[in-house]
């Protein structure tokens, strides 16, 4: 009988404990007052942050800009690019630039061609020069673009302790996007190019053996820059 008595009564004091301080003592309007003033922040925020990104974006299609670029993989051929370019005509859409290029070629490069194959070659290009003309076809400074490239190619190539040097005029067509994924300053640019070599001076001949460079060859790459 007490044990009975004793759970009506801990029954008793639980439901009225549960009814008069329900979420621990915090009242439903107080909770529904908290959760209005959660969305009302969220909401602003969000309104502030689109803000924010309409006048990041609108920076970039109405004035001419300056962007020093350059491809972080020369660096794995011991090699080194750099290229200065600067929005300009058609309301800023078309982009003019000049590039600076030196880097070894890889093995894999060079043995592409079967006449290169266990003939010992090494091969760099020892100074080039780009120049390169970019169209954006739908916004300035941003998105897909289509342009063109001309190269001229300083190599050095070696051979059996054999040297010689030689210069290629590449032009190429490109095709690429410019991502600035945080909307700022900083952007990706990855490129596919279609390149075509036409040596222009110099000999890529040693020891009766010819250095065979494709004359057609397709060049993707992924460039990294800042514009201001």
């Amino acid at each position: 009988m007490n044990k009975v008595i004793f759970r009506t009564i801990l029954l008793t004091i639980l439901h009225l404990g549960l009814h008069n301080f329900s979420y621990s003592g915090i009242d439903e309007n107080e909770i529904g007052k908290a959760n209005h003033n959660y969305s009302a922040t969220k909401v602003n925020y969000l309104t502030r942050k689109n803000q924010r990104n309409l006048e990041d974006s609108s920076k970039y299609d109405d004035k001419s800009l300056n962007y020093l670029e350059t491809d972080p993989s020369a660096l794995f051929f011991n090699g080194f690019t750099l290229q200065f370019r600067r929005s300009s005509l058609f309301k800023y859409r078309m982009i003019l630039g000049i590039g600076y290029y030196r880097a070894n070629l890889p093995d894999f490069w060079i043995n592409a061609s079967p006449g290169n194959t266990d003939k010992g070659w090494s091969a760099k290009v020892q100074n080039g020069l780009d120049l390169v003309v970019d169209y954006h076809l739908f916004k300035a400074n941003r998105g897909m673009f289509t342009g063109m490239a001309w190269s001229f190619y300083n190599f050095n190539i070696e051979r059996i302790g054999l040297k010689s040097k030689f210069t290629s005029f590449v032009p190429s067509v490109r095709l690429g996007y410019m991502w600035r994924p945080f909307n700022r300053w900083f952007y990706i640019l990855p490129i596919a190019a279609v390149a075509y070599n036409i040596k222009i001076s110099g000999e890529s001949t040693i020891a009766g053996a010819s250095l065979e460079i494709r004359k057609w060859s397709f060049v993707p790459t992924i460039n990294i820059g800042f514009s201001f």
